[in-house]
């Protein structure tokens, strides 16, 4: 980062501003599990024109990559060899006017064919670091098409409506019956060898609802086990 950074900070926070929520436009399914994004397209469709109007370049640049031979099998039972490819970037900010610059390092992983892994790397992390960057949610496609001439809002109906729900009997009280629950290990990341066989159970085309049943699985560690499972077949 240079010391006098202002003009390149305030053109990335008008882009943040404009953009809010974009929804996710792509499915995909990965050992009975569906998982939804924002393509590559749609993102850059609405991040590319708010960049050109500022002025803002985003350099790309690849300072390390970590190649590792995974052997898995099929659901069909063949055997299948692939290469997992970690690639540390470094990406740069890079203001047209000022020369002014900031940048940041982030790091992906991509698992395909042998000369495909890199390249799914670098597609996911690229996508990924702008999206954290400019902190864009899931939700109704909400961003402006230009900084100089914002949308106008509009106040959604449900923000003016309260729902009040009683119940059909006041006076009366639920009770929960006394269940005994079985106490199941919870699945963490320590515990690589589990983990790595769930992920594998996912992309073999099982089910989420089975590794439930062995483990007590997290809501993030949900998520990231169905994010280890896409890497592997993207």
């Amino acid at each position: 980062m240079t010391q006098n950074n202002t003009t390149i900070l305030k053109k990335l926070w008008q882009i943040q501003k404009a953009i809010r929520t974009l929804e996710h436009d792509k499915k995909r399914d990965v050992g009975g599990v569906s998982y939804t994004y924002t393509s590559d397209d749609k993102l850059f469709s609405v991040v590319r024109p708010l960049m050109d109007e500022v002025g803002v370049l985003l350099h790309h640049e690849i300072i390390g990559i970590e190649n590792t031979r995974q052997d898995y099998n099929t659901n069909a039972g063949k055997a299948k060899s692939e290469i997992l490819s970690t690639v540390h970037m470094k990406f740069t900010w890079i203001c047209c006017e000022t020369g002014e610059f900031l940048e940041g390092h982030f790091s992906a992983n991509g698992m395909n064919d042998w000369d495909k892994g890199v390249g799914s790397a670098l597609a996911y992390g690229e996508r990924y670091y702008v999206e954290q960057f400019f902190h864009i949610k899931k939700g109704k496609d909400s961003y402006d098409k230009s900084i100089n001439n914002p949308a106008p809002e509009t106040p959604s109906p449900a923000t003016n409506q309260q729902k009040t729900i009683k119940p059909n009997n006041p006076s009366s009280t639920l009770t929960q019956p006394s269940v005994k629950i079985p106490q199941l290990p919870e699945l963490t990341m320590s515990e690589i060898n589990e983990w790595n066989r769930a992920v594998d159970f996912l992309v073999n085309g099982g089910k989420i609802e089975k590794i439930r049943e062995k483990y007590v699985v997290t809501k993030p560690n949900e998520e990231l086990l169905k994010k280890k499972a896409l890497e592997r077949v993207a």
